[in-house]
């Protein structure tokens, strides 16, 4: 399996296979590291996922990019895994959007339907 990362530091665009500099660089984040223990996954599983479900439609990526979305999950107690949030390439930017599936719009709101008041 590959990962696609964007180097932010040129305009290449690079294919680095799983376990070297992107996915080093990629355990590093804070929210990386807080989805990994929610998933109670391995760090290669976890990645591996992510790729499938998350960035799967994704031909490129960048660190920010990957942290947006870690972040934005973490933020609304969504599964990246689990394809309730994901980044779809946006033909008009070149920032990736981020997507709340429906099994995400689900899950968010039961969860505030279940705040206390």
């Amino acid at each position: 399996m590959n990962i696609h990362f964007e180097n932010n530091d040129s305009t290449q665009t690079k294919t680095e296979p799983l376990g070297n500099q992107a996915h080093k660089r990629a355990s590093q984040l804070a929210s990386f590291r807080l989805c990994l223990k929610r998933s109670a996954m391995s760090e290669e599983s976890f990645i591996s996922a992510l790729t499938q479900t998350a960035l799967v439609r994704l031909e490129t990526w960048s660190l920010p990019d990957l942290e947006r979305l870690l972040t934005a999950s973490l933020r609304y107690g969504l599964n990246p895994t689990g394809r309730e949030i994901f980044m779809l390439p946006d033909p008009m930017t070149e920032a990736p959007l981020i997507v709340v599936g429906v099994d995400g719009w689900s899950r968010y709101l039961t969860s505030i339907r279940n705040l206390p008041e």
